[in-house]
């Protein structure tokens, strides 16, 4: 879409609680089709009219409307202004707002999948796959860990903590891991896109795995989980990567999509943390 569609749609979006959309889908479709819903009856207008400027200067658009939707969007304006006026504004503010948008997504969406491909983020994903696979399945051992790891785990209710476990040693957090499967019956299912999963390295050159993702329970959605691994080769293993820490907060609530990192508060401080674009991993 160009900067002027997604202006419309940002229009009718402010006159949503109106009938607007729909009243504008019968008149220019002759009442042939009812759309269901406001992105349908978008398309349905701007497929079924010659131009944006057509559908803008409908009778149904009144210069009250084109008015309120500038003045909240911050956009000074005479109120004694003629309606091809506050049109001409209208389309300035549009092309200004949201070809700058479209540009920063454009140019967003290149640098991700650039960073998307550094060895530590692959690496990421790869963890994470395996450990939560390993953990739904109850098949971790404490081969997996540093002897002395170190855990912190939260579990927060309606946005309390209601329960925190922390210790050291991979029996105990082993025994924490299985119980959270056995007794709590949770499952883990990871974000396994970019935002969901990355990789930073701290300052002792520990390899720290960022992730988030949806918890669950057979059947049932239960809430979401933070967590934060520190990963470093063993020696002694083949040089096989092993756990050293685990932090995690699982949290009772209800997304309407699924969590990102850079929306985690928990993981705010990992995410400030340099990503290498190149490593010997």
């Amino acid at each position: 879409m160009n900067a002027q569609s997604n202006g419309l749609k940002d229009f009718f979006d402010f006159h949503k609680s109106t009938d607007l959309v729909f009243n504008l889908t019968k008149v220019v479709t002759k009442n042939m089709l009812n759309p269901t819903n406001t992105e349908d009856a978008i398309s349905i207008i701007i497929q079924h009219s010659p131009s944006i400027a057509s559908i803008m200067n409908r009778k149904l658009i009144t210069k009250v409307l084109i008015f309120q939707y500038l003045n909240a969007r911050h956009v000074s304006v005479a109120a004694d202004l003629s309606k091809p006026a506050l049109l001409e504004k209208l389309y300035e503010f549009w092309n200004d707002r949201f070809t700058d948008r479209l540009s920063e997504k454009s140019q967003n969406r290149v640098r991700d999948e650039k960073v998307d491909q550094f060895p530590i983020h692959q690496m990421s994903r790869q963890f994470s796959s395996w450990f939560f696979t390993m953990c739904n399945e109850n098949q971790l051992k404490t081969e997996d860990f540093w002897s002395a790891m170190e855990y912190s785990i939260e579990m927060i209710e309606s946005g309390e903590l209601v329960r925190q476990e922390q210790g050291s040693g991979a029996p105990s957090i082993l025994e924490l891991l299985q119980k959270l499967h056995s007794q709590d019956n949770l499952l883990f299912n990871p974000n396994n896109c970019h935002d969901g999963i990355q990789g930073r390295m701290d300052a002792h050159g520990l390899v720290m795995v960022l992730c988030c993702g949806t918890l669950h329970s057979p059947g049932t959605f239960v809430g979401v989980f933070e967590c934060v691994f520190g990963l470093l080769r063993d020696p002694f293993a083949d040089d096989n990567w092993k756990i050293k820490l685990l932090r995690m907060r699982l949290n009772s609530s209800s997304p309407r999509e699924a969590p990102r990192l850079n929306e985690c508060p928990f993981l705010e401080s990992m995410m400030a943390l340099p990503s290498p674009t190149s490593m010997d991993l």
